[in-house]
């Protein structure tokens, strides 16, 4: 019997009713409940549940549900032949594990900034409830706000007082907020960028708009005879989220810009040693962006992330690139599944185009970091998550060195970047990309004398610059995103799925096979999908592949409209025509990917299958056919030297669908490589 764990906090099922604190004798405190079923459940049992005013609201743990009940006889519900448990939602489950071990650490009488998750389509607002708590004076007025569009209330309150904050039946969970840091030709050969080639069409990310949240542009103007020359007619419009009072969207930190000159920058560097053309991964595509900055020279991420999302939406953006993750607090460590990635995930699952792509983190050289660091925002199942390797250009793993003759190597893992898999399990991050010695535009409001200029290796031209993080491997895979998405528009998906571009952009991914010791802990980078390099390094000529047109490739996009139905409790497999191969040699790779509803586990679990004529089989992200990946929603499969034959990709809802009578689009993908 699996434990049921909620929000890091286990009931231990193996003790007796008596012993279980949390055993309630019926609902008539809360309209929330848990059930823990037999098996998962089948459409049938949860009609059947329907029927008897259970709504189920998500998946929370091993075949457990959280739910709202308008009655008040738990015991309808324990009779039932495939419950095992059914109780209470309680208040103890509420307050997440981490943010119990802040208090325990620092004290009940410390302020933390917290985020209360309301349920879904709560009793009370998160207004109503941001009201009634300053009317019963549990917070102070200038103290709480409000986020409907997020269905949740941010406060800053005394670990003392959060037991207050359980009691309301509204309340889904309690966490701790994040505060959020700033986590090239060269670089544009490693990731294959110049081989984005379809009979004899090369995609620079034409009519792609990417829409990037940092620091700010340059100096703050789209005037042709101001703006930095790496940006001419590339930037379509500039929007101040961290001084809207005063409109100011320039880049005097100097990370925007170089941000942005990675993704569309394309202009020529005087340095004798480390210039020439720099350019960025998507050269032709338009820029948006969201000036983060502060007047007081910090980063203002937004409380509420969906506002930003939905303002790049609505001015065309289909991809956002974020370079900047949680602050590393060594008190806390990893952070799991939070507000953050529950919004991004619940963006991407109701705007299925949008590609959300986020850094990784630098957080693996950090004191107290352990294997593990992603977390937060990066462990969102619906983004595209970035860690970083080494460039070719000569460095010593953080600066360039151009005196060094042993240049270090994009096979290497950089050691500061942020180690998986996530709290929950997951694989990530998802892909890898150089991040050290990169060279890209110099923001025209640097000041001379900042540190910037030479941290990261000096350039001996004022408009260049270099730096290294995950920040810098972030947008080279944003502008590769770009140019992808043109490709597959190219050959007639017209609105293609942020689902289908992400299972692309991994399914041409290759392993790094770094057999060297690398990073704090002296791992080695063991072949992919694992926590070091999520599913490798991306190469772009590789992921260009299954739109080709050729033989042993192609791809699907189901549901949201598309041709292809997704799939539901009375439509659980999709099957591909019969593919022909012709073996031996080389690799059959196929890749599954799909945006999930928002949820620390997954909602929907789709599986990934490859099968011969001869009934071999091969499963996503497993060795063989042994075993099915309960945990992702993204599934490789590398089929090495596959036998000539006709071969078939599967994709079946294996698992359950948490909802009643839910839908779940897909994508797939697959090519020999």
């Amino acid at each position: 019997m699996a434990d049921i764990v909620v929000n890091g906090n286990t009931l231990e099922l193996s003790l007796t009713h008596v012993e279980r604190r949390n055993e309630t004798k019926d609902a008539r405190s809360t309209e929330y409940i848990y059930l823990q079923g037999l098996e998962d459940l089948t459409n049938d049992q949860k009609a059947e549940l329907d029927s008897l005013d259970v709504q189920i609201l998500e998946y929370i743990s091993d075949k457990t549900y959280l739910c709202r009940y308008t009655g008040h006889d738990l015991d309808l519900i324990r009779e039932l032949a495939y419950i095992r448990i059914a109780n209470a939602y309680h208040k103890s489950l509420k307050t997440s594990a981490d943010l119990k071990n802040a208090i325990e650490n620092e004290g009940p009488g410390s302020l933390f900034n917290i985020d209360l998750m309301l349920h879904k389509n709560p009793k009370l607002s998160p207004v109503e409830l941001a009201d009634k708590l300053v009317g019963q004076g549990i917070v102070d007025n200038e103290n709480v706000k409000a986020f409907p569009e997020s269905n949740k209330i941010r406060v800053t309150v005394a670990g003392s007082t959060i037991k207050e904050l359980e009691k309301f039946d509204d309340v889904n969970r309690i966490e701790a907020t994040e505060v959020m840091d700033l986590a090239n030709c060269f670089a544009r050969k490693t990731l294959g960028a110049e081989g984005m080639i379809i009979n004899g069409t090369e995609f620079k990310g034409s009519n792609q708009i990417v829409a990037v949240a940092d620091t700010g542009f340059d100096r703050g103007s789209l005037d042709a005879k101001r703006i930095h020359p790496a940006f001419k007619d590339k930037v379509k419009a500039l929007f101040a989220v961290g001084r809207k009072q005063s409109g100011l969207t320039n880049d005097p930190h100097g990370h925007g810009t170089h941000v942005c000159g990675s993704i569309v920058g394309d202009g020529i560097s005087s340095d004798k040693m480390a210039g020439g053309r720099v350019q960025g991964t998507a050269p032709n595509a338009m820029l948006i962006v969201q000036s983060l900055l502060t007047k007081q020279g910090g980063l203002e991420t937004p409380e509420d992330l969906l506002p930003l999302l939905s303002g790049a939406y609505e001015e065309g953006a289909r991809i956002h690139c974020n370079s900047w993750t949680s602050k590393w607090k060594p008190t806390i460590g990893q952070v799991e599944y939070n507000s953050w990635a529950t919004s991004i995930d619940k963006f991407v699952y109701e705007h299925p185009d949008m590609i959300i792509v986020i850094a990784a983190g630098n957080n693996a050289d950090q004191t107290g970091a352990g294997t593990q660091q992603i977390g937060s925002s990066s462990a969102a199942k619906n983004c595209i998550t970035v860690g970083a390797t080494l460039s070719v250009r000569p460095n010593n793993g953080r600066q360039f060195t151009p005196w060094t003759k042993t240049e270090k190597n994009p096979a290497e893992v950089a050691t500061f970047s942020s180690r998986g898999p996530t709290k929950e399990g997951r694989i990530k991050p998802d892909v890898m990309a150089p991040g050290t010695a990169i060279l890209s535009a110099a923001s025209q409001d640097l000041p001379m004398r900042s540190d910037l200029r030479t941290e990261y290796g000096t350039s001996m031209d004022d408009g260049y610059i270099f730096m290294s993080g995950t920040s810098m491997a972030t947008p080279l895979v944003a502008g590769c995103i770009a140019a992808l998405r043109e490709a597959v528009i190219s050959v007639g998906e017209l609105n293609p799925s942020a689902a289908l571009v992400k299972a692309l952009l991994v399914n041409g991914t290759v392993d790094i096979q770094s057999t060297k010791g690398t990073g704090s802990t002296n791992e080695t980078v063991l072949p992919p999908p694992n926590g070091l390099q999520g599913f490798g390094r991306v190469e772009m000529s590789r992921s260009i592949a299954p739109l080709s047109g050729k033989s042993g490739c192609g791809f699907v996009d189901a549901g949201n409209g598309k041709s292809v139905d997704a799939l539901s409790p009375n439509n659980r497999v999709w099957r591909s025509e019969p593919i022909e191969i012709k073996g031996p040699g080389g690799c059959l790779v196929v890749t599954m990917a799909y945006s999930d509803r928002e949820g620390k586990l997954l909602q929907n679990d789709l599986n990934l299958i490859v099968i011969d004529a001869k009934g071999n089989e091969n499963h996503g992200n497993v060795a063989g056919a042994s075993d099915f990946d309960t945990q992702n929603n993204v599934e490789k499969v590398v089929w090495d030297k596959p036998e000539s034959g006709l071969y078939s990709v599967i994709v079946e809802a294996v698992g359950g669908f948490t909802l009643l009578n839910e839908k779940q689009g897909f994508a797939a993908v697959w090519a020999m490589l």
